[in-house]
């Protein structure tokens, strides 16, 4: 089955719901270095984190400190780091290192604009798309966050959810095709939009924010309950026990 992972949780309801409808990995922001409605404290997510069922993996989403990403991990004991800022590779090396030995697996986003499936960053700006994600590949980390990405600007969400160009489509399948990492597929992603994102793709994972909320940035009942029987007909492996043998994540 495919992985599924719902990210950006905030309140202890959301957090019981989407376990209990079938989501493998529920995703915590937390003290990233650019603010958002999905931002918690360390005291925040570690409350959250502990209405998680040992049956779904908990990912702290983080980045660029890593002072700060110890202290998180440390604390929160996640399944998975997911370094969602614009690490350069050197600190992610060293931030992988640190975090293999602390039993942790780590997840790197690359951003491709939607657009034109270009890399987004200061360290990948301009690069070949397939290029940029060898690059991260060979920091060690265990899985590639494949983020289309409206324009260059800070992380996020895109504005208006959607499912990505097809030249972004089309660069994130040749990444998918190129490494030999899990690759899970994220950005604007909707219960109506995951299931072509997933057959041009073919990613061993997605993960969602925006297009399973309604207001006030709460979980939709509705829409996670879409998105995981959209999901879930598409049959690919999940991350840790995909068809290329990456290792467990």
């Amino acid at each position: 089955m495919t992985w599924i992972g719902i990210s950006g949780l905030h309140h202890p309801d959301d957090v019981a719901l989407c376990a209990a409808l079938g989501v493998d990995a529920l995703g915590f922001v937390v003290g990233f270095p650019h603010r958002g409605p999905w931002n918690l404290t360390l005291d925040e997510a570690e409350e959250l984190v502990l209405g998680v069922p040992g049956t779904v993996q908990r990912v702290a989403v983080v980045g660029e400190d890593p002072d700060t990403v110890l202290a998180t991990t440390r604390r929160l004991q996640p399944r998975i780091v997911q370094l969602h800022a614009d690490e350069p590779p050197g600190v992610t090396l060293r931030l992988v290192g640190l975090l293999h030995a602390h039993d942790v697996r780590v997840m790197k986003t690359l951003r491709l604009r939607r657009d034109d499936g270009t890399p987004v960053g200061r360290h990948v700006h301009g690069a070949d798309p397939l290029a940029a994600a060898r690059l991260l590949v060979g920091t060690g980390i265990d899985l590639l966050m494949v983020d289309l990405v409206d324009a260059p600007g800070p992380p996020g969400p895109p504005g208006p959810p959607g499912s990505g160009g097809s030249a972004a489509l089309s660069a994130a399948r040749r990444i998918r095709e190129g490494i030999e990492l899990p690759v899970v597929l994220a950005g604007g992603l909707r219960p109506d939009t995951v299931r072509t994102a997933l057959e041009a793709v073919d990613p061993d994972g997605v993960d969602v924010i925006s297009g399973v909320e309604g207001a006030g940035h709460r979980t939709d009942p509705a829409k996670v309950a879409a998105l995981v029987v959209a999901v879930r007909g598409q049959g690919a492996m999940t991350p840790g026990h995909d068809r290329r043998s990456a290792g467990d994540a």
